[in-house]
């Protein structure tokens, strides 16, 4: 009914789901469950899904060729919090094909950020930058190498010992 009615792209390629809360669950099981449709997902501030026996198939399941932006709040939740973090760890570590940050996964902790929409809404950009990058090639400062030699590598979101000369995740050199 969409496509009929609006010039869209429909493949999976330029078809992605975000969601946050309850809704990230969701959007984490269409992209799981239907890579051929929903190529990039957004996860937001998920962590109390571990009433919702989905999340097993991270494990057991075959990796899907969904990339995947995960992020999580822990402010005054620290148990949902812990359980956001196992199910990334869950993720990078899998036997049936692990994900690779900042390849088909990009993790945020928001440590000090609440369960609240307006927390989420501050995180968007750097969800759609992971998911629809201006180009898909790796800029430096999020390229897991210390290219200036500097001993810090990268720009890590919510991290504390970002390279001082990246200033987002976006910058191409780690240069000044």
């Amino acid at each position: 009914m969409i496509d009929a009615q609006y010039r869209t792209l429909p493949d999976a390629a330029h078809t992605f789901d975000a969601g946050f809360s309850f809704g990230g669950i969701a959007a984490f099981y269409m992209g799981w469950g239907f890579d051929e449709t929903f190529s990039r997902v957004g996860v937001q501030s998920v962590g109390t899904a571990g009433t919702f026996p989905y999340f097993s198939r991270i494990v057991d399941d075959p990796k899907p060729s969904t990339r995947f932006y995960f992020d999580s709040a822990g402010a005054g939740e620290p148990v949902v919090f812990a359980q956001a973090l196992s199910y990334r760890d869950d993720l990078l570590s899998r036997e049936q094909g692990p994900f690779v940050l900042e390849r088909d996964l990009r993790y945020f902790a928001g440590e000090l950020e609440g369960h609240v929409r307006t927390a989420a809404g501050s995180r968007l950009p750097e969800m759609l930058s992971f998911l629809y990058p201006a180009s898909e090639e790796t800029p430096e400062c999020y390229d897991g190498v210390d290219n200036d030699g500097d001993g810090s590598i990268d720009y890590v979101p919510g991290a504390r010992d970002n390279d001082p000369d990246c200033t987002s995740a976006l910058d191409p050199s780690e240069e000044e």
